[in-house]
């Protein structure tokens, strides 16, 4: 069992995510709502944001969550990492009309030390109904995907905007 402490933090009305509480924690900073830095040696961090969608979104319901993380992981990912990204998997979880998509894509495999191994992992998450959408993600060592970073990933709640 781990000895770390952890704090909520409620962003802008937009969700509420757990942070570890040594966990440095800027706002809204170079276009991203939130970003957590889990750990500066190496540095590793949590970003969030949350993006409009458009009435076509809502109209199609989840896919275009789906085409989003797949967009978010062959473009953005590989340009940050100079390369295509050719290997990932997209998971899919839906409860009470709450959607979400996670792709885990491995970086670079580390035999002799898996732990170093670098992944990046990426969410979508949309509310049915709702005319914004949430991106988090993180890319790092799998000593950080272990702890912290599931915690703070499982933690992640939207909030639901009111539509009247």
């Amino acid at each position: 069992m781990s000895s770390r402490k952890w704090k909520t933090l409620e962003v802008e009305r937009h969700f509420v995510i757990q942070a570890p509480v040594d966990a440095t924690v800027l706002p809204y900073q170079d276009g991203v709502l939130l970003t957590i830095v889990v750990s500066e040696d190496p540095r590793t961090e949590v970003l969030a944001d949350v993006f409009d969608v458009s009435a076509e979104d809502v109209a199609i319901g989840p896919a275009f969550l789906k085409a989003s993380l797949t967009y978010f992981v062959t473009t953005s990912i590989a340009s940050a990492i100079k390369r295509p990204v050719d290997e990932y998997d997209i998971q899919e979880r839906s409860e009470n009309g709450r959607w979400s998509y996670q792709a885990l894509v491995p970086l670079e495999m580390n035999s002799a030390e898996p732990d170093e191994s670098r992944f990046w992992l990426a969410r979508t998450e949309w509310i049915e109904g709702q005319g914004r959408f949430f991106l988090i993600h993180w890319n790092g060592p799998m000593r950080f995907l272990r702890k912290p970073v599931l915690r703070i990933f499982e933690s992640f709640t939207p909030m639901s905007i009111s539509t009247e």
